[in-house]
């Protein structure tokens, strides 16, 4: 007759969390953190929180340019209607109507911006007001162009070349002869060719808006 023997586990009492304190020990009396000063969540609260205070800055920003620009607007407006009418009337209208308007002052903008830049600094530039000015007029991210710039030159530098070659082979008959379907295969590349003609003029008003001073970034909310 088998005798089957089971070994018996030791008593491990279980151990009961007191709720009137933050800490949670374990059996071997180690602490942890609470579950509100999770460092994780800190960080994530803290990156949110920056990324928060950033969008409200610019959107500061863009309301200081959107009152720019109205103020700019009526005083190039009144500047046309002087010279056609030789009315001298953008001085007094701006002074009656302008400027005791809401947004003619920024005193009030400037306020909430300068608040913003003195939390920023405290609390995320070590009270560094210069770096938090910096940071904060830069806008969320520092972008930069020279890879893709690197990367445009390179690929315009290969193309060029199949293109002056293709180009040359294809109004030789031998080349046309030799190719199956040749009228569907042109018709193709010229779809495909419409996406790059788009953004080579879409480059080009961009250089030429930039050339000019015109604030596209602000237009098209880029």
């Amino acid at each position: 007759m088998n005798i089957l023997v089971f070994a018996k586990k030791p008593y491990a009492p279980k151990l009961k969390l007191d709720t009137h304190t933050h800490h949670s020990r374990t059996s071997d009396n180690q602490s942890y953190l609470p579950a509100e000063l999770d460092p994780e969540d800190y960080q994530n609260a803290e990156k949110k929180l920056k990324k928060a205070v950033l969008e409200h800055y610019r959107g500061l920003e863009m309301l200081q340019n959107y009152r720019i620009l109205n103020i700019t607007g009526f005083r190039k407006a009144l500047k046309k209607f002087e010279k056609l009418t030789k009315i001298p009337i953008q001085h007094a209208y701006m002074t009656e109507r302008v400027d005791t308007s809401g947004f003619a002052s920024d005193s009030t903008l400037r306020g909430m911006m300068d608040e913003m830049e003195a939390h920023y600094a405290s609390h995320f530039a070590h009270g560094d007001k210069k770096r938090a000015k910096t940071r904060l007029r830069a806008g969320e991210l520092f972008k930069t162009h020279h890879f893709s710039t690197f990367r445009s030159g390179m690929l315009i530098g290969i193309g060029i070349p199949a293109l002056i070659s293709g180009t040359i082979s294809s109004f030789q008959a031998q080349t046309r002869a030799s190719i199956p379907g040749w009228d569907g295969l042109l018709f193709v590349y010229s779809i495909l060719l419409i996406p790059v003609v788009f953004s080579i003029l879409v480059g080009i008003n961009l250089v030429v808006w930039s050339r000019s001073r015109i604030n596209y970034v602000f237009i098209f909310v880029f």
